[in-house]
């Protein structure tokens, strides 16, 4: 069963904030220019809209219409810090090294996250991130394409997918996990031994209800400093 026609709209606005086409604090074409754009009554466009503001995606003022709201740009900023300016911060110089990139049926828990239908596809990224060199994160990472469709051909082979989503993909809300875990064979990309230690630090983020991504950032030895900033 499809789903209902203010639920597909929401969805579709949703995408168009999340690709920069209505940056945060842009206003909203107003709901008679919608309900024209997407073949539907004013109603359903009030409904979707609605549903936007509820999430606090969207501002709506009276007379004053509807805007992006600014609260996605302003967490982009303070919350989620980039690896090379971490990695630059600390003396040393930046490496990055794309390990794969592909569009690949979601597994089970990643489809429930993103709310997608089962074999639904999804955009996995492996990266490497060096200091002087030498392995300092490994980034696993699921991207919502139906979020961030622009994910799809973004130039992940020179620009991180941390560096990319943070200057390209909204969101409102973010949520954090850490965990120690001992070191696998797949591993290797970090120069681990199996048995090694390592701190696993997971990261999700949604733009309203939708999830944007899930990163599993992954560390080895000591030295490594985590600390948090959430808004949400």
């Amino acid at each position: 069963m499809s789903a209902p026609k203010y639920k597909r709209i929401e969805q579709a606005l949703v995408a168009r904030i999340a690709a920069g086409e209505f940056a945060p604090g842009d206003p909203i074409p107003h709901e008679a220019q919608l309900a024209e754009a997407y073949g539907v009554t004013r109603p359903t466009i009030g409904r979707a809209l609605s549903a936007l503001v509820a999430q606090g995606l969207i501002e709506r003022r009276r007379r004053a219409g509807s805007r992006v709201a600014l609260r996605a740009r302003v967490a982009a900023r303070l919350s989620i810090p980039l690896a090379r300016e971490e990695i630059e911060a600390g003396g040393a110089a930046y490496g990055y090294r794309l390990l794969g990139a592909a569009r690949r049926a979601a597994p089970a828990d990643v489809a429930a996250l993103f709310g997608l239908a089962a074999g639904a596809e999804a955009l996995e990224t492996d990266a490497l991130h060096l200091a002087d060199g030498a392995a300092w994160q490994r980034e696993r990472r699921w991207i919502n394409l139906a979020v961030v469709p622009a994910a799809a051909d973004a130039p992940f082979e020179t620009v991180s997918p941390n560096e990319w989503l943070v200057r390209h993909a909204p969101y409102t809300r973010i949520a954090h996990r850490v965990w120690a875990d001992a070191a696998t064979p797949d591993d290797a990309p970090l120069g681990a031994a199996p048995g090694d230690p390592l701190l696993c630090v997971e990261r999700r983020t949604w733009l309203g209800a939708r999830a944007v991504t899930l990163v599993r950032m992954l560390h080895r030895g000591p030295g490594y400093k985590l600390t948090f900033d959430d808004d949400a």
